[in-house]
């Protein structure tokens, strides 16, 4: 059964600044693109997230969150995957294709 947890906008900050070090520790390259795939049975639920789903996935224009705020980023996509797509969860983050 899902968890639901309040936060406070301090919270927030702590976790776009652990967020940005860790981006710096690692050497990303922030004009690259960033690929997130997400779980949707471990993250949502079964049935839920089909807002990115695979194979479509979703895009957005920066990485969002303070990494935006402080540099130039590349373009970020997400795909959302179910046990149904688990053989191919990486298809729209490895494709460079434009999401309609």
């Amino acid at each position: 059964m899902p968890v639901a947890v309040l936060k406070t906008g301090l919270a927030n900050a702590f976790w776009q600044a652990v967020t940005l070090r860790d981006h710096l520790w690692h050497r990303r390259s922030f004009d690259l693109k960033l690929c997130a795939i997400r779980d949707a049975e471990a993250i949502f639920g079964i049935g839920k997230g089909e807002h990115a789903a695979y194979p479509k996935g979703a895009a957005w224009a920066d990485w969002g969150g303070a990494t935006a705020l402080v540099f130039a980023t590349g373009p970020r996509r997400r795909s959302i995957f179910t046990r149904r797509s688990r053989s191919r969860p990486h298809g729209c983050c490895a494709s460079g294709q434009p999401i309609s």
